[in-house]
């Protein structure tokens, strides 16, 4: 019944996935070549898809874009003591220090496209992410190969000590956070991240901003987030705020095991950061994401179907992996049928989205005005 419906979905009138029918379609990652999810359908019917229209200051990607740096430190989530790895670490990597990827003609681009998406978006009333743009790397092959670069893709993967890869959510893979109009506005207030890995990089000069600041607790991040949710506060001594020497400069975390805000600005500027986000395979934790949070985000046409396509390709894996390639000997029934119905489970709240889309709250803490909750 879920794969009816996926397919239904997918082959209906007005659907992204339309356009991209009987097209070849290579897998997520392989060694062959970089991948193509982002490749879908006509930029007409994608705008409609992702809210964002035509990128104007698109340019074609170059490898010659990428320059790589060293992080100025790397923290392990041991680290941290008993419990920051809590359920969900997919690796070893809390988070790094300031590194950069970008060449200064690379950076140029992305902040001529950061201007351009920064000018088309509106003010959301959403309480964590009040101007924000997603979904903008259907348009453009500029962020299609920053996101898919083999050589940054590795270095992430080298400093994650797990293989990183892109996110097949197009809307998690190109997420731009500009500065709130009214800086009362929390510009991101305390949270931990859906997504197994992302980097956080200011695309625009930071010299002289007031605020703004990227911070994380040091410690687990659900230490940190039961108190702020009993109304207390976390000790200054372990908020740690990164040195960003300017504009490129990132840090790369584990979304999910970081507790991490940004501060709110004191003062008018174009603060923007550039948060793509990544899956890594584990073969028994699964990718995280929140469909609810994804539909109030990016709405009920298009969180759905991006939802359906990250599901699709874990539940495969996770199957692959237990199955096998067909070159090992059969596996046990009682191991499959397990994973089997872990997938069923899952792909049963792909159908109901796909259904009956319902916007869920944002995981967030302490700082905003929305309601605070608990991860899930």
């Amino acid at each position: 019944e879920v794969a009816t419906e996926l397919r239904a979905v997918a082959a209906s009138p007005g659907s992204a996935w339309a356009a991209a029918a009987g097209r070849p379609r290579r897998p997520l990652a392989t060694d062959d070549g970089p991948p193509g999810w982002y490749d879908v359908a006509p930029p007409a019917e994608v705008a409609s898809f992702t809210g964002v229209g035509a990128v104007r200051s698109d340019v074609p990607w170059s490898p010659d874009f990428v320059e790589l740096t060293e992080p100025v430190s790397v923290t392990m989530l041991r680290d941290w003591g008993p419990g920051a790895e809590g359920a969900n670490a997919v690796g070893p990597l809390a988070g790094t220090g300031p590194f950069r990827v970008l060449s200064d003609e690379g950076l140029a681009h992305l902040q001529a496209i950061a201007i351009e998406l920064e000018g088309a978006a509106p003010d959301f009333d959403n309480g964590r992410v009040p101007k924000h743009s997603r979904g903008a790397i259907y348009h453009s092959a500029f962020l299609r190969g920053l996101h898919t670069d083999p050589t940054i893709l590795e270095l992430l993967s080298d400093l994650a000590r797990v293989r990183i890869e892109p996110h097949p959510n197009g809307h998690h893979a190109s997420h731009f956070n500009f500065a709130p109009s009214d800086l009362a506005k929390a510009v991101d207030p305390w949270h931990t991240d859906v997504t197994a890995f992302d980097y956080v990089m200011h695309v625009h000069p930071i010299d002289g901003m007031a605020g703004g600041r990227f911070q994380y607790f040091a410690g687990p991040a659900e230490e940190g987030r039961d108190l702020l949710l009993a109304g207390g506060e976390l000790p200054a001594a372990r908020i740690v705020e990164p040195h960003f020497p300017g504009a490129g400069w990132m840090i790369l975390q584990q979304g999910p095991r970081v507790l991490h805000r940004a501060t709110g600005l004191e003062a008018p500027w174009r603060r923007c950061t550039y948060v793509p986000s990544f899956i890594a395979y584990h073969p028994t934790i699964d990718d995280l994401d929140d469909v609810g949070v994804l539909v109030t985000i990016d709405g009920p046409l298009a969180a759905p179907v991006e939802y359906a396509r990250h599901r699709a390709l874990v539940a495969e894996r996770r199957l692959r992996a237990v199955v096998g390639d067909g070159e090992d000997p059969p596996r046990d029934p009682t191991a499959v049928a397990a994973v089997a119905a872990e997938q069923a489970e899952l792909l049963t709240l792909v159908l109901a989205a796909l259904r009956d889309p319902r916007p869920g709250d944002f995981i967030n803490y302490g700082d905003s005005p929305s309601p605070p909750r608990a991860a899930r």
